[in-house]
Formats: C-alpha cells, sequence, structure tokens
C-alpha cells in the first residue's frame, strides 16, 4: 500500500473514531437526559398518586360530610313534620273545643235569658201583689 492511502486510510480512521466518539458522547448525553427525565417523571408520578389520595380523601370526606348533613337534614325535616302534623292535630282539637264552648257560651245566654224573662215575669207579679195589697189595706 502506498503512503498516500495509509494516510488516507489513518486520517479515516481517526475521523471514524472521532464520529463514533462523538456519537458516543451523544447517547451518554441522551441516557443521562433520559435518566433524568424519568426521575423527574418517577418523582411526578409520586406527587400525582399524593395528590389523588389527597383528593379522594377530601372527596370522600365530603361525600361522608354531605350524606351526614342528608342524614341530619333529614332528620330534621322528618321532625318538622312531625311537629307540623302535630301543631295541625292540636289546632284541629282546639278548633272543635272552641266550637263546643261556642255552643255552650249560646246556651248559657239562653239561660240567662230564660231567667232574666223569669226575674222580670216574677217582678212584675211581686208589684202587682205589692198594689193589690196596698189597695186591699
Amino acid at each position: 500500500m502506498s503512503d498516500k492511502t495509509e494516510n488516507l486510510i489513518e486520517k479515516m480512521y481517526e475521523e471514524f473514531n472521532n464520529m463514533f466518539q462523538n456519537i458516543e458522547h451523544n447517547f451518554v448525553n441522551i441516557n443521562d437526559k433520559l435518566e433524568n427525565l424519568e426521575r423527574k417523571n418517577d418523582n411526578n408520578m409520586i406527587l400525582i398518586e399524593e395528590l389523588r389520595k389527597k383528593i379522594k380523601e377530601t372527596v370522600d370526606g365530603r361525600f361522608s360530610h354531605n350524606e351526614n348533613k342528608s342524614g341530619e337534614y333529614n332528620k330534621v325535616q322528618n321532625l318538622i313534620e312531625e311537629k307540623a302534623d302535630n301543631i295541625e292535630s292540636l289546632v284541629k282539637e282546639n278548633s272543635r273545643d272552641i266550637q263546643t264552648v261556642e255552643e255552650k257560651m249560646d246556651d248559657i245566654r239562653m239561660d240567662i235569658n230564660m231567667l232574666s224573662r223569669r226575674v222580670m215575669d216574677n217582678d212584675t207579679q211581686i208589684i202587682r201583689i205589692n198594689r193589690n195589697l196596698k189597695q186591699k189595706k
């Protein structure tokens, strides 16, 4: 082989060697970047999982709180309805009692009117008797 050819091959070898080193260096950089991304991804996954847990706890707590509130609301609503029914029943009962009292008061008024008439009749008779007695004297 000639010197020129040897020089050319040697030069090509060096260039290829440099290129391979650059490529290898690029692969190392790419691997480092991938490892860095994987670490970040792992950290992000951990953060996402923690957030998921917190969200689930919050949602579960809210549902539980809402269910408790809903249960309490239903209890209060039932109690209000029960009290309203009791009040309605008492009002109806009082209304009947008032009507009965009014009827009895009407009866008493009638009795008073009858007694008043009897007293007047008796007064009239007393006056007549007194006149008759005065005349006979």
